[in-house]
């Protein structure tokens, strides 16, 4: 990831000998660490893969729809995800809502700053709640809030099978891979409009 993400900030687990690890803790920290003059705070995984130019275009999206949560990863294996993701692809648009009945792919979101200063304040370590996986507390977070997240159609990070993050995470684990993906495609031919 470092290589598509030049001087992109890597935030560790602010407990890791903690009793149950938590993807949601550190995703927590990394929204904790938005900078107080950010209007927007990405967050992506560090086992995802962005594609070429990813800022370039992240912002490009994120001022077409500043107010949105924007999801720029999308897997298969949340049916009304999949099913969200490939009728805009099939209309030819370039966004797609995502049902909050469920989790939300943490895999790389664009969270407008009014946001996070809420999510922080309602949410902990996920614990409490039951879970500790990050996707789950967002959806839970989106689903109590009322938001309906968007995804970008092509995702413009993938999640593939056999990337290992730097804590070693699992690999192999099926409908990783985004539905749609922009692979070599050039995204400045999207329109976000």
């Amino acid at each position: 990831m470092n290589r598509r993400l030049p001087g992109a900030e890597v935030v560790p687990d602010p407990d890791p000998s903690g009793p149950i690890r938590s993807p949601w803790r550190t995703y927590r920290e990394c929204l904790r660490l938005t900078p107080a003059a950010a209007s927007h705070r990405v967050v992506v995984q560090d086992d995802s893969i962005p594609c070429r130019d990813f800022m370039l275009h992240a912002v490009r999206a994120i001022t077409a729809r500043p107010s949105d949560l924007i999801c720029f990863y999308s897997g298969g294996a949340l049916v009304p995800h999949l099913i969200s993701i490939s009728t805009a692809a099939e209309q030819g648009e370039s966004w797609a809502r995502l049902s909050n009945d469920s989790w939300i792919p943490a895999v790389a979101i664009s969270w407008p700053a009014w946001m996070i200063p809420h999510v922080l304040a309602e949410t902990r370590d996920g614990l409490d709640s039951g879970s500790s996986a990050d996707d789950q507390v967002i959806g839970d977070w989106c689903r109590g809030r009322g938001i309906t997240p968007l995804a970008t159609v092509p995702s413009l990070v993938d999640h593939r099978d056999g990337h290992r993050s730097l804590v070693g995470g699992p690999v192999g684990m099926r409908f990783r891979e985004a539905v749609r993906y922009i692979g070599a495609d050039d995204p400045s031919l999207i329109s976000w409009d």
